[in-house]
């Protein structure tokens, strides 16, 4: 019965550091708008994408061509956007790529962490921010 109990506590006490640990990421990105830097270990030398969070986790970016939105979801260090949207411009070729790979990611689940005044995310493709105004 005792280790019965034990075992439940610990359940509980692991759970809540999961949930506290979603809930402080959330707190950090939450009314920042971030700028990509790094795709794929290559240095952007005209970085134009844009990633931001307002409150209730809400996505808003712009991915060099297309403006695009969704609801982000955060759970265990993991981040997606559901019910991501975008306008549709016609783009050149390697943007349209680059713009691809970058919407791939984000609507995937992948680790998310926040480093300094980095925001990180590694999925399919691994995208580093940097964090360049507080909303």
């Amino acid at each position: 019965m005792r280790l019965a109990a034990i075992f439940t506590l610990f359940v509980a006490f692991l759970l809540t550091g999961c949930q506290s640990t979603s809930q402080n990421l959330n707190k950090k990105i939450k009314f920042n708008q971030y700028q990509l830097v790094v795709l794929d270990n290559v240095v952007l030398t005209d970085p134009n994408i844009k990633l931001s969070f307002s409150d209730g986790l809400r996505v808003h970016g712009f991915t060099g061509c297309n403006r695009f939105f969704g609801q982000g979801k955060l759970s265990h260090n993991q981040f997606k956007i559901d019910e991501l949207g975008m306008s549709r411009k016609r783009c050149d070729p390697q943007l349209t790529q680059q713009e691809e790979l970058i919407i791939d990611t984000l609507s995937q689940m992948a680790s998310l962490t926040v480093e300094r005044d980095q925001l990180i995310i590694a999925g399919r493709h691994h995208l580093t921010f940097k964090r360049i105004a507080s909303l």
